[in-house]
C-alpha cells in the first residue's frame, strides 16, 4: 500500500492512506482537525487545512490525487514548492549505492518511490540544463482553461491522422500564462491557446517527484509558429480545391433579385443573430429570415454547419441568399471554419453564401470561397442595400416607362381624334341611309301587318262558325245519351227493388214457419231438464227425474215415473 493523499468531493474532507508507521502516526497525528476512521481505516482532515497537509505529507513521499492537485491549482500553489522539503526521521536521505541499514552485507541500499522519482528528477534536469523548443497539437487545455495553473498535453499527430504518435503532459504556471496570453493578444494577428491547436513552446523538462509524473514546464509561446500552421492547413484546403477548379463557383454567383428571403446560420440570440435581426428590421423592406442555430465556436462547428448548409440546399427554392455569421474572437476560434468538408460544401453550394465571421484582418478559407464582410453587420447593410438598389431600379424603370407611356398616350390620343372624325362622318352617313332604309322598312311591314290582320280575321270568323256548328251536333248527342241513361238507370233501379223485395217475403215466410211459437200452437210440448238443457231421447231421463213441459200457454212441471224406450 503507498502514501496516498486524496480528496472525498462527498464529504468535502481530506483523506490520508499508508502503511502503518510509527513515526508517521505521530506525524499525522500533529495535523489540524484529524480524525481517525476506524471503518474505513484512514486518517481524515477538513478541506481548509490543504495546504498544511501538504507542506507535512508530499515532502514525504504522499502522492496527490487529481483531486488534491486542482485544489493546490485553484489556491495558486505548485506541488514542486513541496518536493524539497523533508521531515527529520522520515524518508531520509539514502543515496543509491550505501550500504544496507543493519545489513552489513555490502549490497545496494534499496530505493524508496520518492527516493527513485528524485534521482530520476536530478537526471532529467540534468540531461536538459537549458529550456528546449517543443511543438505539437494542444489537447485537454479548454477543460482546464478555468484553473489558475493549466495542465494540457501536447500531441504529436500525422497530417489526417487523429491517433497522436506521441504525447507529452504540459503545464501552464499562473504566472508565465499571464505573460503568455498577454503576448499572443499583442500579435500581428491575435489569437488564443485552445484544443487543437498546433503551438511552439519553449519549456523545461521536468518530473513530479509525488506521482512519477513526467512533464514539461511552459515558459514561452512561439505565435509565429502557430499562425503559420494555420496558414499552411487554408493552404492546403485551397490547394485541394483549386484542383477541382471550384474556388471560384460561389463566389461568382449574382445576388438574388430581390434578395429578401435569407437563411441565417448562427448561434441563435447571439450577438451575431441580433446585430443581423436589428439591421433588417430597421430597415424599410420586408425580409423574411430562417435561423440555423449552431455552434460557431468549438469542436462542434463543423458539424451543426454542414447540417444547416445541406438542409438549405434540399430547399434551396425557399431562400434567396445565405449567410453564416458569427461574433469576433481570436484568430484560433476561426479555425474550426478552416474545414475541408465546409470549405466543399459552401463552394458547392447552390445558393449565394456571404459569410461574416471576422474581421478582415482574420480570414478563413470560407472568406475566399464566398462574398465576404467583416461583420455580421455588414452582411445587413449589404443585403439592405442590395433591397434599396433594387428598389431605385425598379423606380427608375417605372419612371422610363412613364415617359415612354406619356408619348406613345399622345401619339394614340392624336390617332384616336381623327378616327373619330372619321368614324363620326362615316357613321352620320350610315345613319343616314339605315334610316331612308328603316323607313321603307316600316312602310313594308305596316302593309304587311294590315294584309295578315284581314286574313287572320276572315279565318277566325269560318272558324268560329264552323265551331258553333260542331258544338250544336255534340251537346244534342250527348244530351241523347243521357237520358238514355237516366232511363237504363231508373230500370235498373226498380228491378233491383222488385228482386229485394221478394227475397225478402221469402225469408220472412220462414221466418214464421221456424217459430217455436207456432210449433207449440200445433200440440207439440219443449221438455227441458232442470239444468235447463232439452230432452231429445227417452235415454236421457230415468224414474223420479223431474223435467217441465213447456206448452203455447205455459208450462208444466212434472216427474219421470216409468221411461219406456
Amino acid at each position: 500500500m503507498e502514501r496516498l493523499l486524496e480528496f472525498d468531493a462527498e464529504s468535502g474532507d481530506l483523506q490520508i492512506r499508508f502503511p502503518y508507521a510509527k513515526e508517521l502516526v505521530a506525524v499525522v497525528r500533529g495535523l489540524p482537525g484529524r480524525r481517525w476512521n476506524p471503518t474505513e481505516k484512514l486518517w481524515t482532515v477538513p478541506q481548509r487545512h490543504l495546504e498544511d497537509v501538504a507542506k507535512v505529507l508530499l515532502p514525504q513521499g504522499f502522492v496527490a490525487s487529481e483531486g488534491v492537485q486542482e485544489l493546490l491549482s485553484d489556491r495558486e500553489i505548485a506541488i514542486d514548492d513541496f518536493a524539497e522539503q523533508s521531515l527529520p526521521g522520515l524518508a531520509g536521505g539514502l543515496e543509491a549505492g550505501s550500504v544496507d541499514g543493519g545489513a552489513g552485507n555490502g549490497e545496494p541500499q534499496a530505493l524508496s518511490i520518492s527516493q527513485l522519482n528524485e534521482q530520476v528528477r536530478e537526471l532529467l534536469r540534468s540531461s536538459f540544463r537549458m529550456p528546449i523548443w517543443v511543438h505539437g497539437e494542444v489537447v485537454g487545455f479548454e477543460r482546464n482553461a478555468h484553473k489558475h495553473h493549466v495542465y494540457f498535453q501536447l500531441a504529436d499527430k500525422a497530417d489526417g491522422d487523429d491517433r497522436p504518435r506521441g504525447v507529452v503532459t504540459a503545464v501552464l504556471f499562473a504566472s508565465e500564462r499571464r505573460t503568455i496570453e498577454q503576448r499572443l493578444a499583442a500579435a500581428v494577428e491575435p489569437f488564443e491557446l485552445s484544443d487543437g491547436i498546433k503551438i511552439q513552446v519553449r519549456a523545461r523538462v521536468d518530473l513530479y517527484p509525488p506521482s512519477g509524473s513526467y512533464q514539461i514546464v511552459v515558459e514561452d509561446i512561439d505565435p509565429n509558429y502557430t499562425l503559420g500552421a494555420i496558414a499552411l492547413r487554408q493552404e492546403q484546403i485551397l490547394r485541394e480545391i483549386d484542383r477541382l477548379g471550384i474556388r471560384d463557383h460561389n463566389r461568382s454567383l449574382p445576388f438574388a433579385r430581390p434578395t429578401l428571403r435569407l437563411a441565417l446560420v448562427t448561434s441563435y440570440e447571439s450577438d451575431a443573430y441580433n446585430d443581423v435581426i436589428n439591421e433588417l428590421a430597421q430597415s424599410e423592406y420586408s425580409f423574411a429570415v430562417d435561423v440555423y442555430d449552431c455552434h460557431v465556436q468549438g469542436a462542434r462547428v463543423e458539424e451543426d454547419v454542414l447540417a444547416a448548409l445541406d438542409h438549405v440546399s434540399v430547399h434551396a427554392d425557399d431562400y434567396d441568399v445565405i449567410a453564416i455569421v458569427r461574433g469576433g474572437g481570436s484568430r484560433t476560434d476561426l479555425m474550426a471554419f478552416d474545414s475541408l468538408p465546409l470549405a466543399l460544401a459552401v463552394a458547392r453550394h447552390p445558393l449565394k453564401v456571404v459569410v461574416g465571421i471576422g474581421h478582415h484582418r482574420d480570414r478563413s478559407v470560407l472568406d475566399v470561397l464566398a462574398h465576404s464582410e467583416k461583420t455580421p453587420t455588414a452582411i445587413a447593410q449589404q443585403l439592405v442595400a442590395l433591397a434599396r438598389a433594387e428598389e431605385q431600379e425598379l423606380l427608375a424603370a417605372v419612371a422610363a416607362l412613364s415617359r415612354q407611356g406619356s408619348g406613345v398616350l399622345h401619339e394614340q390620343r392624336s390617332r384616336l381624334v381623327r378616327a373619330a372624325e372619321l368614324f363620326r362622318s362615316t357613321a352620320q352617313l350610315r345613319i343616314e341611309r339605315a334610316a331612308a332604309q328603316l323607313g321603307r322598312d316600316v312602310d313594308g311591314i305596316r302593309l304587311g301587318i294590315a294584309r295578315a290582320w284581314e286574313r287572320e280575321k276572315q279565318r277566325l270568323r269560318g272558324a268560329a262558325a264552323a265551331a258553333g256548328r260542331g258544338a250544336e251536333r255534340v251537346v244534342d248527342g250527348r244530351r241523347a245519351e243521357l237520358l238514355r241513361a237516366v232511363l237504363e238507370l231508373r230500370n235498373c233501379a226498380e228491378r233491383q227493388q222488385r228482386r229485394a223485395r221478394e227475397r225478402l217475403e221469402r225469408l220472412q215466410l220462414r221466418a214464421d214457419a221456424a217459430d217455436p211459437k207456432r210449433i207449440l200452437q200445433r200440440g207439440y210440448a219443449w221438455l227441458q231438464k232442470d239444468d235447463g238443457t232439452s230432452l231429445k231421447a227417452a235415454s236421457q231421463v230415468a224414474s223420479g227425474d223431474r223435467f217441465t213441459a213447456r206448452l203455447a200457454d205455459g208450462s208444466v212441471a212434472a216427474e219421470v215415473t216409468d221411461v219406456d224406450p
